[in-house]
């Protein structure tokens, strides 16, 4: 009898630990404006319904920020593939425009605000986010003012500035809802141990980059990746984003949104040579620009002197023998 209890304890520790779902794959992609032709960071109503609809084909769930919230810090239990919305900066048109289309179809989404344009012409107000709300839409942070980093830091009140933009939003926008936020997005996507010392201390407790890659139960929630979508994505590179497997990436040196050595060399790091034996065709790419990869031991790696740039996004891409699309992608300021 004792045995059978036994087992039995197993084979709820196993289904336990199954329902936490440690594979599922989080896929979040981050839109900025809508209904405009020429504009590069615009996407078409009928391109995004078809969006949705290529999410759901490649049997993608579609997912709030509860549910991800819930996922990592409750435990929750997701399905193997998730799939969510976000948009950055809320023009007028999120609201006109993707809200009607989240409504149509009976999906969440979660919008970044920059306290000092809600109100303002062209952009979303607080009246429009108190409606959206209670259709299941949620909001956090994506800054004051949206601030350059760069810019910012030259000014004598840099820190007291840096905490206004990061901790002020976060008030401001628990006041006019009545809720407290979850959520943070960087602007321009920068971010650095700077940065992240203040998110931290602002209690968010998800927070979004523009890294390309998907999310998995072992992503930092302070690390979060998206794919930032432009008017210049096709079908098939939006399938490619919901295709692409994470990268089991032990380590990067220097480390997600650190700076660059004195070696000026980007390292990724695998746990051993059995575990980068499992992959080929190893290349990086910065700014949809294709570079060439080094592979020693276990450790994969770039040298970026030739990179002019005060901060980038570096992904490592690859494919295994069955030829599924591995990325990890890491935030290098210089």
């Amino acid at each position: 009898m004792k045995k059978k209890y036994f087992i039995l304890f197993l084979l709820l520790n196993l289904f336990y630990i199954y329902s936490l779902d440690y594979n599922t794959k989080i896929v979040v992609f981050c839109y900025h404006r809508f209904g405009f032709k020429n504009h590069p960071f615009s996407v078409l109503e009928n391109v995004l319904k078809e969006h949705i609809n290529l999410a759901r084909k490649n049997g993608f769930s579609i997912i709030s920020e509860k549910d991800l919230f819930d996922f990592y810090y409750n435990e929750k239990s997701l399905k193997p593939k998730c799939f969510l919305i976000t948009v950055d900066d809320c023009y007028i048109d999120s609201y006109k425009i993707l809200f009607s289309v989240l409504k149509e179809e009976k999906i969440s989404g979660l919008y970044f605000l920059n306290t000092n344009t809600v109100d303002k012409k062209k952009y979303i107000s607080w009246e429009n986010i108190k409606e959206m709300k209670k259709e299941e839409i949620f909001f956090g942070s994506h800054s004051k003012s949206h601030f350059n980093y760069y810019k910012l830091r030259k000014d004598k009140d840099f820190e007291s500035l840096l905490e206004s933009e990061i901790k002020n939003s976060f008030d401001i926008i628990n006041k006019n809802i009545k809720d407290t936020i979850l959520s943070y997005a960087h602007p321009y996507g920068i971010y650095n141990p700077t940065v992240m010392d203040d998110i931290k201390n602002s209690d968010y407790k998800l927070v979004f980059t523009t890294t390309k890659a998907p999310n998995i139960y072992e992503t930092d929630p302070l690390y979060l990746n998206r794919y930032v979508i432009t008017k210049y994505d096709t079908t098939a590179d939006i399938e490619e984003f919901l295709d692409y497997e994470l990268l089991p990436i032990k380590k990067t040196i220097p480390e997600n949104g650190d700076f660059l050595k004195r070696d000026k060399k980007i390292y990724f790091i695998f746990s051993n040579t059995k575990e980068i034996a499992r992959f080929r065709n190893f290349n990086f790419e910065i700014d949809n620009k294709k570079y060439e990869a080094n592979v020693y031991k276990n450790t994969v790696w770039f040298d970026c002197r030739k990179i002019k740039r005060k901060s980038f996004d570096i992904s490592l891409k690859c494919t295994d023998k069955f030829n599924n699309k591995y990325i990890y992608s890491i935030l290098i300021n210089i």
